[in-house]
């Protein structure tokens, strides 16, 4: 989540669909975004408020701990408000599980993986070193197909 909150409005390529992602180690990944995704920010940066240069941050803080005038100021989001704002919203759908932004990427992994997209590229889009890391997913759809086989075994 760290990687969300440093990003600039100079990190999204829209022509390209590409956002430039400073990870840890100094690490700068070029990451390839869809075309629904590469829409949503854009019409975000349309109605994003404050100051927008290329060394604006892309997301900022808005509502809860936040002034108008840091919204102007356009103050960098932080990993708690994001969290914060995972938690809302899963609350508001009434999702019957704790829904926290670690749980998302899981999601996205494990659907990426069910879809047959390669798990050398669900390392590089989660950004493991180790495909060892990304191989623990496969131990997850293992299990839910043997949950699924046990179920449909009796029929």
């Amino acid at each position: 989540m760290s990687e969300v909150c440093k990003l600039n409005i100079g990190n999204f390529n829209e022509s390209e669909r590409w956002l430039l992602i400073h990870g840890k180690g100094a690490k700068i990944v070029k990451m390839r975004i869809s075309k629904l995704a590469t829409s949503y920010i854009k019409e975000y940066l349309k109605i994003r408020p404050g100051i927008r240069t290329k060394d604006s941050p892309m997301f900022i803080k808005s509502g809860r701990g936040c002034t108008n005038s840091n919204a102007a100021q356009g103050d960098r989001i932080t990993v708690a408000a994001i969290q914060y704002l995972v938690e809302q919203i899963s609350s508001q759908l009434n999702f019957h599980k704790h829904v926290t932004p670690h749980t998302l990427r899981h999601t996205a992994a494990t659907l990426m993986l069910e879809n047959n997209v390669s798990i050398k590229k669900v390392q590089r889009h989660l950004r493991h070193s180790s495909i060892q890391t990304t191989a623990r997913y496969l131990h997850i759809l293992d299990n839910k197909e043997a949950a699924s086989e046990a179920i449909l075994g009796g029929i």
